[in-house]
């Protein structure tokens, strides 16, 4: 059996990279315990893997046989009616969806 290669690869995000940023959000949920358990802070690497554009496209994702999968569309694509829920947001001088979440009941 071969050993799967560990690619190197230069972290250009993280709380080493972002250090100031990642003190800052760590006293903000220091003030506001409540929203500890409600959010995580994700990197946008699909901007880089997938070249998705956020200024023209936003994501939906679903859960599928126990997987999470997002598909990205055109912000003038139809958007799909309920039983959706913003989950992915990003700063632009105030929050934007940029994500959709389906909620299964």
């Amino acid at each position: 059996m071969q050993k799967k290669q560990q690619v190197q690869e230069e972290r250009t995000y993280g709380p080493t990279v972002d250090k100031e940023f990642f003190d800052d959000l760590t006293a903000l949920f220091a003030k506001h315990p409540e929203a500890r358990g409600k959010y995580a802070i994700s990197a946008l690497t699909e901007k880089e893997n997938l070249q998705v554009d956020y200024g023209r496209q936003y994501g939906v994702t679903r859960i599928e046989d126990g997987r999470m999968i997002t598909e990205f569309y055109d912000l003038d694509a139809p958007r799909a009616a309920g039983g959706r829920r913003c989950c992915k947001w990003i700063d632009e001088g105030g929050p934007r969806c940029v994500e959709y979440c389906y909620i299964l009941l």
